[in-house]
Formats: C-alpha cells, structure tokens, sequence
C-alpha cells in the first residue's frame, strides 16, 4: 500500500535584470534561469513538507515504510512567463511524495498465525497460551524487483494441552482394574501428559477399581511455566 501528500509553494518572487545590447539600456527581463533557480530552491523546501506529511502519516497508521520516497513535480508554473519584461517572477509549483509501506498490525496478525499453524503440527488439543504469546515489531528483509516485500518478525509462546472429556473416559476405562504400576505406565505414554508428574492414589491395595465410575481423573497446571523469549530477528 502507498500513501500520498503534496503541497503547493508559497509565494517566490526574485527580480531579474537583463541588458539586451550595451548602449541601449537594460530590461527587467524574466529568464530561465531565474525560473529554474527559484524551482531548484522551492522543490527543496516543498520535498522537505512532504516528507514530513509522510512520515506522520505512517505514524498514524502504525506502519512500516517499504524502500525510499519518492517525489514528483505535479506542476509548476512562472508568472509572468519566461521572457515577459519584469522586475519580480513568481514561481508556484506543486510537488507530490508517496511511499510504499505495510501496517505493523497486519504483520503481527500473520505472525499469529503462522505461530497457530506451527502448533496445529503438534497435534489436536494443543493452544496457545494466550497471556504467554509474544509477537515482535517487524523488520523489512529485503523487497525484489517484482516488489515483494520480505518480512521478518519475531514469535514466541507457550503451548498448553487440553484434555478432551472423551478422553479422560478412554483413560479411565483403559486402566480399570490394572495393577498401578501398569496404569502409571500407560498414564505416562498418554498425549498431553507430562511422564514425570504422574501419579495415582487408591484407598486400598494396589489395584485401580473396576468400575469407572469410582475414579477421577485431575489434571493439573505447572506451578512455574518456563520464560517466553522472543528469538533476534
């Protein structure tokens, strides 16, 4: 996407002499010269305003500017006209900037999902924690001569398994009935379960009851979750 600005000169207004033949005088001539160095002078000042007019509206729009601005002399105009005898030129000359640029939003939302998709590659169940999930400021990578742009932005966050009801069910009827070591085991080799923090409690003996129905199954969340860093882009 581009974004524009142009401005309009104020007034310019320089006296131009020119002696037609020695002996017979001088005229207030207006030159080409005198045009072009007013134009030269006002071209400066009005690519300095547009700058700036671009630069704020970038600012404003929370983008990211994409290669150089480039300006353009929409019109320009001498009153009086090259030649016209005068003691003062006024020139008036619009000059018009625009930049390429993208919304830093946009970027951090396809991050986001990029981020998502590299987690859907885990398996089903598995989200991430939204209050842990950190999303850098893009960087422009490099644009090619067909224009595109190469982003880099940095991603990071942590992922949480969520234990379906269905589950649990296939869990609990799996282990009715086994002996706890046999249960622990199978426990452990269970999607979304961490092998270390495994653990099961019966009142009597060593055996999981046989009926479903008198077991319950808690799952419960680290008490300290590791630091999110966001890698160097």
């Amino acid at each position: 996407t581009r974004v524009r600005s142009s401005a309009a000169s104020d007034v310019y207004k320089r006296q131009s002499q020119t002696c037609i033949l020695p002996g017979f005088g001088c005229q207030n001539l207006v030159t080409s010269d005198d045009v072009d160095r007013i134009s030269g002078q006002l071209k400066q000042n009005l690519d300095s305003q547009v700058s700036q007019n671009l630069k704020s509206q970038l600012e404003g729009l929370g983008a990211n500017q994409v290669g150089s601005k480039v300006f353009t002399t929409t019109s320009a105009t001498s009153d009086p006209q090259v030649g016209t005898e005068s003691q003062t030129v006024t020139v008036t000359m619009t000059e018009q900037g625009q930049v390429a640029y993208f919304l830093n939003h946009d970027a951090q939302d396809l991050a986001r999902l990029l981020l998502n998709q590299q987690v859907q590659k885990l398996g089903p169940n598995y989200i991430l924690i939204g209050s842990y999930t950190q999303i850098g400021q893009p960087v422009v990578d490099g644009v090619d001569n067909s224009g595109l742009v190469s982003i880099k932005i940095a991603a990071a966050s942590l992922v949480q398994y969520q234990f379906p009801p269905a589950q649990l069910s296939g869990i609990k009827n799996a282990i009715k009935g086994k002996k706890i070591k046999d249960a622990i085991s199978y426990m452990k080799q269970q999607p979304g379960v961490d092998a270390n923090t495994v653990a099961i409690h019966v009142t009597v003996g060593d055996t999981m009851p046989g009926d479903i129905q008198h077991m319950r199954i808690k799952s419960i969340n680290p008490a300290n979750y590791p630091p999110v860093q966001l890698p160097k882009v």
